[in-house]
């Protein structure tokens, strides 16, 4: 049977530079720095991002359901956490990670640089 390999054609990321990484709980989570499809489709279908169902799904899409459920399953997690996570991915996709090295302490959670004195 003749076919177009894409396996082939889009093998997948494995070199440590073409990936995300964030630290949560003290685990260490990576991820892809190309948008996952996923996005383009609730964009066009005009899935609204004020609806949970949205982060959740792009979670998933961008750091894979095990990792997902693994992070959820800690007493501390929030769905405001989870809206950071997929906030800093879609920043580090289109290359605007400039944050990435600078540890955020709790106190920092959620607060603009700017806030700091």
């Amino acid at each position: 049977m003749k076919c177009k390999d894409f396996d082939a054609m889009f093998p997948e990321a494995s070199d440590y530079d073409s990936q995300g990484h964030i630290k949560i709980f003290g685990k260490y989570y990576h991820f892809s720095k190309e948008l996952p499809a996923l996005y383009m489709l609730r964009y066009m279908r005009g899935v609204k991002v004020t609806d949970p169902k949205f982060w959740v799904d792009m979670a998933v899409a961008i750091y894979g359901e095990d990792a997902v459920e693994e992070i959820s399953m800690h007493k501390g997690f929030s769905f405001r956490m989870l809206r950071e996570m997929v906030d800093y991915a879609f920043k580090v996709i289109n290359g605007n990670d400039d944050d990435a090295e600078t540890e955020v302490t709790e106190d920092d959670f959620g607060h603009s640089k700017k806030r700091k004195n």
